[in-house]
């Protein structure tokens, strides 16, 4: 799925607000209930517990600092629900 745009939805069961003063830059993992992804955001992180459904780009091997991602959603947009 590298490289293709996806359509997702899932609760928030993760968050990390990205340090280094990245206006908005955060990650969140979803869950659909049978598996779990991270996605990176520019808008923010929803909170945990959230229902959200995502558009974005499937991109592999991510990291955030030492924590490895493996493959994750880059998002373009949102819908909290």
């Amino acid at each position: 799925y590298a490289g293709k745009d996806v359509t997702v939805a899932g609760e928030v069961t993760r968050r990390y607000d990205l340090p280094l003063g990245l206006l908005n830059a955060a990650a969140y993992q979803i869950s659909d209930g049978s598996s779990q992804i991270w996605v990176l955001s520019r808008a923010g992180a929803p909170a945990v517990g959230d229902k959200v459904g995502l558009k974005g780009t499937v991109r592999e091997d991510g990291s955030i600092g030492k924590m490895a991602l493996g493959s994750f959603i880059e998002e373009h947009d949102r819908r909290v629900r």
